[in-house]
């Protein structure tokens, strides 16, 4: 916590004053309320945006955390530039991500699906307090919702038996509908 804290320390949530932090730890929270409590995936979840989102390496990642812990951290982070450094389309990334997450292990799935079913709550929060955050993002609001539906919808797909997995992917479903039903 202390490492991604320090490495968010100057990030604030997209369109607010929150600080970052706060959502890898409520990811770390969400999957401990579904009953992951493998200390090596709540550091994971902890960590799952510093590599995309900071300038901390992979490198500096595998220097002060085990393998594992790596992997799973690798398996959130998207490749956001390219070759000559401008930044890659938000639909390309989100398709490579969607690619990867289909033959992912359920942890992954997990992780993947707690980082969406946070995002999720916090919009659902802010619409209903009149906040408009269709603005902050990089993709229109069908296309964002689209691919966290698609992220749910490959827990459908995968062969898990996780019933911790299948009702994190419920809850983002959940989610999803209340939100286009209601904005």
């Amino acid at each position: 916590m202390r490492l991604a804290a320090d490495a968010h320390r100057s990030q604030t949530r997209k369109g607010t004053d929150i600080p970052y932090i706060t959502h890898p730890c409520a990811v770390a929270m969400i999957l401990l309320r579904a009953g992951f409590n493998d200390d090596q995936l709540l550091a994971a979840a902890l960590l799952h945006d510093v590599v995309e989102d900071t300038d901390f390496t992979k490198d500096e990642l595998r220097t002060q955390f085990p393998p594992r812990v790596c992997e799973l951290v690798a398996a959130m982070t998207e490749r956001k530039l390219d070759s000559q450094g401008q930044k890659r389309p938000w639909r390309i990334r989100k398709q490579e991500h969607l690619e990867h997450l289909r033959y992912a292990s359920s942890e992954i799935l997990a992780l993947a699906l707690a980082d969406k079913l946070h995002n999720l709550s916090t919009i659902q929060f802010d619409l209903s307090t009149g906040v408009n955050v269709w603005g902050r993002f990089n993709a229109p609001r069908d296309e964002l919702l689209g691919y966290y539906r698609a992220v749910a919808e490959l827990v459908d797909l995968d062969s898990t038996d996780d019933s911790r997995v299948l009702q994190l992917a419920d809850e983002v479903r959940r989610l999803l509908d209340a939100i286009v039903k209601s904005h």
